[in-house]
């Protein structure tokens, strides 16, 4: 008979999604402070400003209407 810690931890992988099994496992592998902090780190809960709403509706309208640049576009733009 499995350990209920054992038991806990089954559960807790069967319910992982496949993305998320693959960063835990890289993550256990390698032991990245890094990459721990980063799967660990809380939701970004705080509530979303008047701004920062307008902003994603604008980006949203430039997109629907095709005024955007791929990143390789800007990229020749740049100097060199």
């Amino acid at each position: 008979m499995a350990a209920p810690a054992k038991d806990e931890l089954h559960q807790l992988i069967d319910a992982l999604t496949d993305t998320d099994a693959e960063l835990w496992l890289a993550a256990l592998r390698t032991r990245d402070p890094l990459l721990m902090k980063l799967i660990t780190a809380p939701l970004d809960d705080e509530p979303e400003t008047d701004e920062e709403r307008e902003g994603a509706a604008r980006a949203r309208a430039d997109l629907s209407a095709g005024r955007v640049r791929s990143s390789d576009q800007v990229r020749q733009q740049l100097p060199q």
